[in-house]
């Protein structure tokens, strides 16, 4: 004798629950998912960050640690808290006079320099560096000021980020340059923290 088969199946109730919890899962995985993706993307800017910061004020260094004299003007032409300018040889030989300027400007550490057209000492032959092209650093910048200066009796010549007077510049023995970078999306990431200071040469004019 033939028996019915069963055909039960899922109740309308049962599909409900495993859809809710299905969407739950799937829902619960995309957002680790992507959390995973960004917190990696932050992790790569962090890493760019540092590379960027590191690199520049490894050069910014190097550069006004060989400052020197234009014919009767001192290394340094002007300094406060956000902006630096000063007279450096280029790697040449016979160098060139270089002027550089490094500012601060909307978190943005940018740069600017022309070189002298002569390498047969003073009077340089350089033309004015307020035509010549800015060119960016650094990005992500969250502090300010980021250069401080002091003389040789470790007296700031900058205090606040103000500007060091004319009567100063010639005594200006030591920089410090600070640079706290922030990735954009931070995700709980440390901000990246730059620093180096310099001994200025304190150059004859």
């Amino acid at each position: 004798m033939l028996t019915p088969r069963d055909e039960s199946g899922f109740t309308l109730v049962e599909m409900l629950v495993t859809l809710t919890v299905l969407s739950v899962l799937v829902t619960a995985f995309s957002l680790v998912f992507q959390t995973t993706i960004t917190r990696s993307a932050t992790l790569t800017e962090r890493a760019a960050l540092e590379s960027e910061g590191r690199a520049t004020v490894d050069t910014l260094a190097s550069e006004l640690r060989q400052a020197t004299c234009n014919g009767q003007v001192a290394p340094i032409v002007a300094a406060n808290g956000t902006s630096v300018t000063f007279y450096t040889p280029d790697r040449k030989t016979p160098y060139h006079l270089r002027e550089i300027s490094y500012t601060l400007s909307g978190g943005v550490l940018s740069e600017k320099q022309v070189t002298s057209s002569d390498n047969d000492g003073p009077p340089w032959v350089i033309a004015a560096i307020g035509g010549a092209p800015s060119v960016t650093r650094v990005h992500n910048i969250t502090n300010s000021p980021i250069f401080d200066f002091e003389d040789n009796n470790g007296v700031d010549l900058s205090p606040g980020g103000a500007a060091v007077t004319a009567t100063n510049l010639p005594n200006v023995d030591s920089a410090t340059v600070t640079l706290v970078l922030q990735p954009k999306a931070s995700h709980n990431i440390n901000p990246v923290f730059v620093q180096e200071s310099v001994d200025v040469r304190q150059a004859s004019c």
